[in-house]
């Protein structure tokens, strides 16, 4: 759900609150978390509704404001979860930087989740105007899909120790 109508000023209140305390937001200045906060949607989800699915085409970053989300894959079994994102991560990166397929399904764990969506045209409008903010944000993405990868090496060598004793 996106917030529209009387609930505008509101919603730029907890746009700019909510960036302030996510991965997204660090390091902005106060001018900065405004003008990201400008270019930014701000949705709610109900507990199980899907944001992100499997395959699907979108260049949507995400940032959870509220909330949590969990993290899932087809299988040949069914579905596997393996993850769960908290408040302040963000998530997406794949498909916001490089324009790839989504390879997970992310969907909300609770009533009264918020996401807030940042679309790649929206922050490259900012480029002119904004190089600095434009930099940390993407900065704070590549940290992300770093501790990611970073992540995954680990479980990776964890699994082979299990494998190989």
């Amino acid at each position: 759900m996106i917030h529209s109508g009387p609930q505008a000023s509101n919603q730029s209140i907890d746009q700019i609150g909510y960036l302030a305390k996510s991965a997204l937001g660090a390091g902005l200045t106060a001018d900065e978390l405004c003008a990201l906060a400008s270019k930014v949607e701000l949705r709610k989800l109900v507990k199980n509704e899907v944001l992100i699915s499997e395959g699907q085409e979108d260049d949507h970053l995400y940032a959870v404001a509220k909330g949590t989300l969990g993290i899932s894959r087809d299988d040949m079994r069914g579905g596997a979860s393996f993850g769960t994102l908290k408040a302040g991560m963000i998530f997406g990166e794949l498909a916001f930087l490089a324009g790839l397929k989504r390879t997970a399904t992310v969907k909300a764990e609770a009533d009264d989740c918020w996401v807030i969506a940042l679309r790649r045209k929206q922050l490259e409008s900012l480029l002119m105007e904004y190089p600095q903010l434009v930099y940390k944000v993407m900065c704070s993405v590549i940290r992300s899909a770093c501790t990611t990868v970073n992540n995954m090496d680990g479980t990776y060598v964890d699994l082979l120790h299990y494998i190989h004793g």
